[in-house]
């Protein structure tokens, strides 16, 4: 019969499973919610797209960084209308930004936008539009009235990215108008739910399997075989990092460690068996445990526990009570358990 500790094991890889499978089915729909929400957030808070904010700026022939000019004061191609210092394209092309996100909160239409932004000093067509814009959407155009216009092209590349710019901004506008972010909080508020009621329920049945169970149902219910038991030991500390079940937390008596003794000889019957039993979890799974193990309180209890296994699987006294300390400078500070945890906390070597 297979012993409550391995079936727990078993029910909580099942449970974790089935949290994986539920990320991956809404892994789409998580990633076009995000993306929508964001425009939304764009449009409310009046922010930069980042994806558009780049290529405005290379439209503009402007580093992403001021102060680092990309071209610097040499005419632009097919054109006799000197360049701009970086400094003033960046303003420039900050005004524009605002603009198309002024235009797309107060519904511009998308044609006399684009009008708009078709900037040149031997054209009037664009004075017009941005007139219009003005008159009836109540939007100032950045350069109608300056006399910056007298000197100043827009090419067609910067032209498109300011149509695109304010595209994104008014498909967020029509998102928030619809009330596309309270169904979204909802929508993402389910799957979060859900999500953490199968984890829940993973780390409420691992909790059946504590370190000391499943320890003794390896040394009862396995052949003495390395490579099987190691592999079991693995799958706990992948279950355990999976949903966040904090194994260390229960301290196991002195007395209990009698009833380890199986696994304690086998543990100890090669040097190499106990470091290929911790080894998965300190050096790949430790990380997923940073929320806790940034407590000195809690680390010291994982390293403890990690301690008097080792000192047994030598051959020394199972269950040693003295507390072990793995910040450098203490009296344990030397062990290679703590060393490691240290370089896995980030913490030196």
């Amino acid at each position: 019969m297979t012993p409550p500790a391995l079936r727990a094991l078993y029910l909580a890889e099942w449970a974790e499973r089935c949290a994986v499978h539920l990320r991956k089915s809404t892994a789409t729909d998580w990633a076009v919610l995000h993306r929508a929400r964001e425009l939304v957030d764009a449009f409310r808070e009046g922010t930069i797209i980042h994806e558009r904010q780049q290529t405005l700026l290379q439209s503009f022939l402007v580093s992403p960084n001021p102060g680092m000019n990309s071209v610097v004061g040499q005419p632009r191609p097919s054109t006799t209308i000197p360049t701009l210092p970086d400094q003033e394209e960046h303003v420039l092309a900050e005004e524009f930004r605002r603009y198309a996100w002024n235009c797309a909160r107060q519904a511009v239409p998308v044609a006399l936008f684009g009008d708009s932004v078709k900037v040149s000093p031997d054209l009037d067509d664009w004075r017009t539009a941005a007139a219009l814009v003005r008159v009836e959407h109540t939007v100032i155009h950045p350069l109608l009235g300056s006399p910056r216009a007298e000197h100043l092209m827009l090419t067609e590349a910067t032209q498109k990215a300011l149509r695109e710019y304010f595209s994104l901004y008014d498909f967020g506008r029509r998102l928030h108008t619809d009330g596309f972010h309270t169904r979204f909080d909802a929508h993402v508020g389910g799957i979060n739910k859900a999500l953490k009621w199968i984890t829940n329920r993973a780390t409420t049945v691992l909790d059946r399997a504590s370190i000391a169970a499943f320890s003794r149902a390896i040394g009862a219910q396995t052949p003495v075989d390395e490579e099987l038991r190691t592999a079991y030991f693995e799958r706990y500390w992948e279950a355990a990092a999976a949903c966040r079940y904090e194994f260390w937390q229960h301290e196991i008596a002195f007395e209990e460690w009698q009833a380890l003794v199986p696994v304690i000889k086998w543990a100890g019957s090669a040097a190499s068996r106990t470091a290929s039993v911790w080894k998965k979890l300190f050096e790949t799974h430790l990380k997923r445990f940073e929320y806790t193990l940034n407590q000195v309180g809690s680390v010291n209890l994982l390293l403890n526990l990690a301690y008097r296994w080792d000192r047994a699987a030598q051959g020394g006294r199972a269950g040693a009570r003295r507390p072990l300390d793995h910040r450098a400078g203490s009296p344990g500070a030397g062990h290679p358990l703590s060393r490691r945890l240290r370089s896995a906390d980030g913490d030196g070597p």
